[in-house]
């Protein structure tokens, strides 16, 4: 059950809102296209260095081939990444820095999109097994959606992650041990999936919670032995150094980003008080962190109330809002929306409050913004065209949309969870009121005699 007490039925008729959500994304997706072909470059929020296509993968594969990666580079990536890099590269094409690994590694750049063409696959048979009538458009949402392809022109190391993430997450792999593995092995990619774990403990599948757990302790022990770095003080040490020092550029991070918190530290690094004044600023500024501290509330709210009545609520709904809180609250990119994705569209259309979360998640693949303020214009060349290109850099208006989106969902799906836990209750204790009163029914009574 989902939804707002006293819903009943699909809520929002998704036999007509769905497709024509789907297709905005398809609107999106022809208008990149278009703007590809006519200018040489991807609008925003495609990233604005027109130069740096892929290389989250190749920068990675570049220290996974040479010694540094946590002493030089200070990376914050588990020693499991480096490991799957060093197998899937060549090394002898990071012998001049990452550009020339680019453009020799060819083996690493058969991985990415192979890992990507696996994802197609993985995640229409998982959502055909899930709800054949709505598989489809959500399927070729997720998969050639924003976040997707932003993922994929990126080269960020969420493809693969990915993979992993939705065999474990996803009924496709019928082996316990196997899908404890992939989750294991997501969470060796990307740390903060940990956060999914949490879901098994609130519906006490205490079996899972200890597999998947020693899964993610075996996976980091190897990897770490493996590669001979990497250890739990290394990466929290990074871990702090990156956060000292503000992580990402601010406005790098809010161009398109997942969490106000980005948006916060832009607002803190420029001196607005120049321009609009400190009444306007100090109005603003509290605002992110507040929307922040409310959307985790409610998730504490909701697992409360899920610990309360496990059987009510869907692992994958628990699931979905604990990685949504991750995302609002530490900035990871907003290619890590892929994860919230996937659980998302797991849902159906019952009640307004899941009705609103599909909305968002639909909203979220549509692959098109548009500029507010222009900063400064640049002319440089594009990897992907081959073309020098005229670019304007600047905020859009997704930098504060989509981060708002990630929140409507967080506190949809609290809102849901909680509302189903309510009505359980309800029902279970008008199923003791009924078996109470037929119990003092004499008639009742002789009727089971």
């Amino acid at each position: 059950m989902t939804g707002l007490p006293g819903s009943r039925g699909r809520g929002i008729a998704d036999s007509a809102l769905e497709p024509i959500l789907f297709l905005l994304v398809v609107v999106g997706l022809a208008d990149t296209a278009w703007v590809f072909a006519r200018n040489g470059f991807f609008p925003p929020p495609a990233n604005y260095d027109t130069m740096d296509n892929f290389m989250d993968w190749f920068n990675t594969a570049y220290w996974a081939n040479n010694p540094g990666a946590y002493d030089i580079w200070g990376t914050v990536y588990p020693p499991f990444a480096f490991v799957f890099l060093k197998i899937f590269s060549l090394h002898a094409c990071y012998y001049d820095g990452p550009f020339s690994g680019r453009s020799c590694d060819w083996l690493g750049m058969a991985t990415l999109f192979g890992c990507y063409i696996a994802n197609i696959v993985i995640v229409f048979k998982c959502y055909r097994l899930h709800d054949r009538r709505s598989a489809p458009l959500r399927w070729a949402a997720l998969c050639f959606g924003l976040p997707m392809l932003f993922a994929v022109d990126r080269g960020n190391l969420i493809v693969p992650c990915f993979t992993c993430f939705a065999l474990g997450h996803g009924r496709l792999l019928r082996s316990a041990r196997l899908r404890w593995l992939a989750m294991a092995m997501s969470i060796n990619f990307k740390p903060y999936l940990l956060a999914t774990v949490v879901p098994l403990a609130l519906k006490r599948r205490w079996r899972w919670f200890e597999g998947v757990m020693v899964a993610v302790v075996l996976v980091y022990a190897f990897s770490w032995a493996v590669l001979g770095v990497g250890s739990p003080m290394e990466l929290i040490h990074n871990t702090f150094a990156f956060e000292n020092v503000g992580g990402n550029a601010p406005l790098a991070a809010t161009f398109y980003g997942s969490s106000y918190s980005s948006l916060l530290a832009l607002l803190r690094s420029v001196p607005l008080t120049d321009f609009v004044g400190s009444r306007l600023v100090e109005l603003v500024d509290p605002l992110p962190m507040l929307l922040i501290r409310l959307g985790q509330g409610a998730v504490v709210i909701a697992f409360v109330a899920a610990a309360l009545r496990p059987l009510a609520i869907t692992t994958y709904r628990l699931a979905a809002l604990a990685v949504a809180v991750a995302l609002s609250t530490v900035e990871v990119g907003s290619y890590a929306q892929v994860f919230l994705l996937f659980l998302v569209f797991m849902e159906r259309w019952k009640g307004v409050a899941v009705s609103m979360a599909l909305i968002c998640a639909y909203l979220l693949c549509v692959p098109v913004d548009h500029m507010a303020v222009s900063l400064y214009h640049q002319i440089k060349p594009a990897y992907l065209s081959g073309r020098t290109v005229d670019y304007d850099f600047g905020v859009s208006f997704g930098m504060f949309i989509r981060p708002g989106l990630i929140l409507l969902i967080q506190y949809a799906l609290a809102a849901a969870t909680v509302a189903d836990v309510w009505r359980a209750r309800g029902l279970v204790n008008a199923a003791s009121g009924s078996r109470g009163a037929e119990s003092l029914n004499p008639l009742a009574a002789g009727s089971r005699a």
